[in-house]
């Protein structure tokens, strides 16, 4: 009898390897992925928007939008019994609202807001995994994915991987998720069949 199909979710500061994952578990696992978007497809209002750290409200409104309708097709999927992995989710803009990166108080309470209405609202996902990594990891792999509009905002990028660890390791990612199984993934070596058999999701047969 199959089992039955679950979403993952994975987070994780900018460059930390969200996505190196997701592509990972897709190529050699039974899963279905679905990625953010690489750069060149978002709109050029966007990248100006995080290169110059300004109109976050925009932003925001733009990736949770995606993040929706990518959640929608998961949880159809899921009800195939299909696995299904995401590389981002909308819990993710949590992670932007420090005053440093949000600066508007009552944009910051809007969002957070929506995150909240959103996880009362939406069934959440089965797994997440919460990618760990050095501020020196995170700035390396920004420095060799070569996205130009990234260069100047390394420090926006380190607030955010301690704004999920302070999330994640101190007690508050069990007071919003408390219905996810929740696992910490080393971002700089990642044990793949440790993880696949803490997820239950088997390798692809080979042809």
């Amino acid at each position: 009898m199959k089992q039955q199909g679950k979403i993952i979710a994975v987070v994780g500061a900018p460059s930390i390897g969200k996505s190196t994952l997701v592509r990972n578990l897709d190529e050699h696992y039974e899963v279905k992925a679905f990625f953010e978007g690489e750069q060149s497809y978002w709109p050029g209002y966007i990248k100006n928007n995080i290169a110059n750290n300004e109109n976050r409200l925009q932003t925001t409104l733009y990736f949770h939008n995606q993040n929706i309708r990518q959640y929608v097709e998961a949880l159809k999927l899921r009800e195939k019994n299909h696995n299904v992995v995401l590389d981002t989710f909308w819990l993710t803009n949590l992670f932007f609202l420090h005053d440093q990166i949000y600066k508007n108080k009552e944009e910051q309470e809007l969002v957070r807001d929506l995150i909240e209405v959103t996880n009362k609202s939406m069934e959440l996902p089965d797994y997440i995994l919460y990618l760990s990594a050095t501020d020196e990891l995170i700035k390396k792999r920004s420095l060799d994915r070569g996205r130009d509009f990234e260069a100047n905002i390394f420090e926006n990028f380190y607030k955010v991987n301690k704004a999920h660890a302070d999330f994640f390791e101190k007690g508050g990612a069990k007071k919003e998720l408390s219905k996810c199984k929740i696992i910490k993934v080393p971002a700089g070596r990642i044990k793949y069949h440790w993880l696949t058999n803490k997820i239950g999701i088997n390798k692809r047969a080979t042809q």
